[in-house]
């Protein structure tokens, strides 16, 4: 009889997990107002000019991407704009388990001139370029 009693007790708290993992899934699918504020610090420290904004999924965001442009000596700092996307990654997911790589496009060789970034945070889908002019470039929104 405590055999059943413990088959039972087990069986309740992996239910339990497994929902909480579902429910915890079902909330990260949104960006929460923290995370947000998370990247909006960042972007304000970051010695990059803003070039590209898009928040995917409307009324109920699951996602951010940016385009971020540093001219000059600031080329080098992009690492740490790298940096913080891995820790935010790591503290929020990546949202739906899809975590896109950050995109870099340097011109200029052998001293680069302009460093473009692009980072996604969160579920932004089917990752597209954001930045204009740039090949393979895609539309705000898409």
């Amino acid at each position: 009889m405590a055999t059943q009693a413990s088959n039972v007790e087990t069986m309740k708290t992996q239910s339990t997990r497994g929902s909480e993992k579902l429910m915890k899934a079902w909330k990260e699918r949104r960006l929460s107002e923290e995370s947000v504020r998370e990247i909006a610090e960042a972007l304000d420290k970051s010695p990059a000019a803003v070039e590209n904004f898009d928040i995917v999924g409307g009324e109920n965001a699951t996602g951010v991407r940016v385009a971020l442009r540093y001219d000059g000596d600031d080329g080098p700092r992009c690492g740490n704009d790298i940096t913080f996307w891995l820790q935010w990654l790591l503290r929020h997911g990546g949202g739906g388990g899809v975590i896109n790589p950050p995109r870099v496009i340097i011109n200029g060789t052998p001293w680069p001139e302009v460093i473009r970034l692009e980072l996604s945070f969160g579920n932004v889908g089917n990752p597209v370029n954001i930045l204009p002019g740039v090949a393979g470039g895609g539309v705000i929104g898409e």
